[in-house]
């Protein structure tokens, strides 16, 4: 499964005529996954939900919409892969996001396309990709750390932090805003966060890179 952030999307990694027996029974559930017959409820929308061009403008809620009322668990194809499937409306994100025995992160990953097993056995030791009992016995000793209160509290260091990334950005002539931005700043407050030593979120960062970084050839 991968999860969007921008959009209210579970991904799931599947092709159409590998499903299991449990996977038909839930697929009977949200009534729109294969058939003998193909694919129920298909749609005239015509968009690529895996491009990176369909959101060059920003999410396409307008297609999205139009997929959750026509073909709400969408089948989109790949290049060179399996393809997938996006699950469009909310309650049955909910319902596939609470049914790891049936829709699994750490079997396939959380990336859409198909991970070699050296890259998806270093994604399974990724706290969003593990599944239950494992997630919860790494996560426990964090969610203090994480609690509204302490978040709260830190609203002032937060920024901060913020206003130092941007007037560093503000100097530089081009700006790449995810790498000098928006990275940057995670990193530094988990820094705080936990306390880490200030000359070491460069590393850290560098970590964070690379850790999310793995299909990326450059």
């Amino acid at each position: 499964i991968a999860m969007s952030i921008d959009v209210p999307v579970v991904y799931v990694h599947q092709g159409p005529a590998s499903f299991s027996g449990r996977a038909q029974s839930t697929s009977a559930r949200l009534r729109r996954f294969v058939t003998p017959g193909g694919v129920v409820g298909e749609s005239s929308v015509m968009v690529d939900l895996y491009s990176p061009d369909t959101y060059v403008d920003g999410a396409p809620h307008g297609e999205f919409e139009r997929l959750r009322q026509e073909d709400p668990v969408h089948w989109q194809e790949i290049p060179g892969q399996a393809g997938y499937w996006a699950v469009l409306r909310h309650a049955d994100v909910v319902h596939v996001s609470r049914n790891p025995l049936l829709f699994s992160c750490e079997a396939g990953g959380v990336v859409l396309e198909d991970l070699d097993p050296d890259r998806l056995a270093r994604m399974r030791d990724m706290l969003l990709s593990m599944d239950p009992p494992r997630h919860i016995a790494y996560r426990k000793p964090l969610a203090p750390e994480f609690a509204q209160r302490v978040i709260a509290g830190m609203a002032d260091q937060i920024r901060a932090v913020t206003s130092e990334i941007f007037d560093r950005a503000s100097e530089m002539q081009d700006v790449e805003f995810v790498h000098d931005v928006v990275g940057p700043l995670p990193t530094q407050v988990i820094g705080r966060l936990f306390g880490l030593p200030e000359k070491d979120w460069e590393w850290l960062h560098r970590l964070a890179q690379m850790n999310t970084s793995g299909q990326d050839p450059d």
